[in-house]
């Protein structure tokens, strides 16, 4: 899947230093995010057809705040 952004070796401390959240569903992960400053900066599915139940979850981390989510614009599904 097309994406909006790359990371970069250099953001992994900032990745790792907080805001990065594992999505598991009755013990099975489906994928993995990064919140950061009222962005969604990452969202990974690892189950095929899990994103958007990945992106939901990690949404609801931080109810009342608007955040904003980019995709790549060849990203349909998204």
């Amino acid at each position: 899947v097309d994406n909006a952004g790359t990371l970069e070796a250099r953001q992994e401390k900032e990745i790792l230093s907080g805001g990065t959240y594992f999505v598991h569903e009755n013990g099975e992960l489906l994928g993995i995010g990064w919140l950061e400053e009222g962005f969604l900066r990452a969202v990974a599915s690892v189950k095929p057809g899990a994103g958007e139940r990945v992106a939901r979850t990690l949404l609801s981390a931080c109810p009342g705040e608007t955040l904003r989510l980019e995709v790549a614009s060849t990203n349909e599904k998204a």
